[in-house]
């Protein structure tokens, strides 16, 4: 069975928190975190896989940054640019 709900804004309020208690959710427009509730770390577990476009923390890109101080060998590299 199905349940659908449609209008131009559809809120869900809680004091607490919202539970989508299903083996998948699919969210298929842009999803985004705002406001101050909102404010605090987000975490996966699991596990975290895209599959298309660009991955940036802080404005450092996963797929295209560098690192300094890059050595042969057994050495480490310094922070991602």
């Amino acid at each position: 069975s199905c349940v659908e709900i449609e209008g131009r804004t559809v809120r869900a309020r809680s004091p607490e928190k919202i539970v989508l208690d299903a083996p998948l959710v699919e969210v298929t427009g842009t999803f985004v975190q705002t406001g101050a509730k909102g404010s605090g770390p987000s975490s996966f577990t699991g596990g975290f896989t895209n599959t298309g476009g660009r991955i940036k923390s802080n404005g450092i890109s996963l797929e295209e940054h560098t690192h300094s101080g890059v050595q042969t060998g057994g050495g480490s590299t310094g922070g991602p640019q």
